[in-house]
């Protein structure tokens, strides 16, 4: 079933869990982002986003291109497009958001990712687009609940 992550976890059948293809994407752009150059020895690549994280401006360009760089060589080419990030203060701590467009195949999707640095310690949570959009909106199964 190539191109899918291995989870940490087991099947019913006792073998390791597989994440969807969809999300075998996310966790490779999040490796991508926290990856610093030098981690694999004679690879240069990584976002390395701490460099990021407290600073005021970043350059959306420089994050993109070193994100394509990094995941383009490991496992893709032309699944990443329209990446956008930027820096703001959440609960009075820099928090590092992007957004980049994906597609497996046929899904398409949008992913969120957001980065913070509290108590000393980053924390990190994703998200695709349209689950948060079906939430937002009732919607199980692509059908409304009738709010």
């Amino acid at each position: 079933m190539g191109d899918r992550e291995v989870t940490y976890t087991v099947d019913r059948q006792g073998k390791p869990a597989l994440l969807s293809q969809k999300e075998s994407v996310a966790q490779q752009l999040i490796n991508g982002v926290f990856l610093v150059p030098g981690n694999i020895p004679n690879l240069p690549i990584g976002v390395d986003i701490e460099n990021y994280l407290y600073t005021s401006k970043i350059d959306t360009d420089d994050v993109s291109d070193k994100l394509r760089k990094t995941c383009g060589r490991n496992f893709m080419s032309s699944n990443v497009n329209n990446v956008a990030c930027g820096i703001t203060d959440y609960d009075g701590n820099p928090t590092f958001v992007l957004t980049t467009s994906i597609g497996v195949d046929k899904d398409k999707d949008t992913l969120g990712l957001v980065i913070t640095g509290r108590n000393d310690t980053v924390h990190f949570n994703y998200k695709f687009m349209s689950e948060g959009i079906k939430k937002a909106y009732g919607e199980i199964g692509g059908k409304s609940n009738g709010t």
